[in-house]
């Protein structure tokens, strides 16, 4: 039938063509194909006239950021989040905000949505910048924003949020951790990582490995340890509920989380995650020096 013929169809891209296989399967063509299979062999040779076309284009150039990390001086809290949200840091100064078009405080409006600009917070290490709509709880982002995006001519004075208590940065270097705890990293796909799960090192950040901590939000995390980050630096990994794998909360969160038990970890090994290293740097956990 039909099927067997676009199945077929696909097989032959799949072993002759694997350049346009792709193009294929999210072309708006594929409709018409099930209710026309004579038009396949048309449609395979136009497929592989446009991926070689394709091929010969220069790539993108790729996009500069408007604003880096390191640029940044959050010191504004306020609620991120458009639903369950959070306090959080951002940076509301003018210099800032104004590489992004607006101030803090002025009042947008895209179609019938009006909005407040706030500030620029960092995210996974992309500075963006957040707006907070009438009627949400907190601040998020548009990705990409809205080209009907306009100023309403107003500025209102922001009213800050009640922030957690001080975060002070541990004083303790890379140099000290003895990464001995096998468990999985990354909060999607995951790799093998290792942890320092002593007392003396995760009480640095507030916190004992195993203990299960709660936000205000109501969300759970298990503390596994501590790790350097992608900068190197010493930082604690907590795994969320529901994920197979440790990530980062940003450093204000930790103050306001709060202990409501106590689990053994089982410690994991490399076959118990996606991945036996960290696909970014390609080192082995158990031999580091290489």
């Amino acid at each position: 039938g039909i099927n067997a013929e676009y199945m077929g169809f696909l097989s032959t891209l799949d072993r002759q063509y694997p350049q346009v296989r792709d193009l294929v399967c999210t072309s708006r063509e594929v409709e018409e194909i099930v209710g026309r299979p004579s038009q396949l062999p048309n449609l395979l040779s136009r497929l592989v006239q446009y991926g070689d076309v394709r091929r010969q284009r220069p790539p993108k150039p790729k996009e500069t950021r408007l604003v880096s990390v390191d640029d940044l001086r959050p010191t504004f809290w306020y609620q991120l989040g458009l639903q369950k949200s959070r306090p959080a840091l951002f940076d509301i100064r003018d210099e800032i905000c104004s590489k992004f078009g607006f101030t803090h405080g002025q009042r947008v409006r895209t179609g019938n949505t009006q909005l407040t600009v706030i500030g620029a917070k960092e995210e996974n290490g992309d500075v963006q910048i957040y707006f907070h709509p009438d009627g949400c709880s907190g601040a998020g982002v548009f990705n990409p924003i809205p080209t009907d995006l306009q100023l309403t001519g107003e500025t209102i004075a922001v009213q800050q949020s009640e922030g957690y208590p001080e975060f002070v940065p541990p004083m303790i270097t890379a140099e000290e951790l003895q990464l001995t705890f096998g468990y999985p990293q990354g909060l999607n796909r995951t790799y093998y990582g290792k942890f320092d799960i002593r007392d003396e090192v995760c009480e640095k950040f507030g916190f004992k490995h195993g203990q299960v901590v709660q936000d205000s939000d109501g969300d759970r995390f298990l503390v596994v340890g501590v790790a350097q980050n992608e900068q190197g630096t010493p930082k604690l990994f907590l795994r969320p509920q529901g994920r197979r794998g440790v990530g980062l909360l940003p450093d204000e969160s930790l103050a306001g989380l709060k202990v409501v038990d106590q689990v053994a970890v089982q410690e994991a090994t490399k076959q118990d995650c996606d991945l036996p290293f960290d696909p970014r740097t390609k080192v082995d956990p158990d031999c580091p020096v290489q």
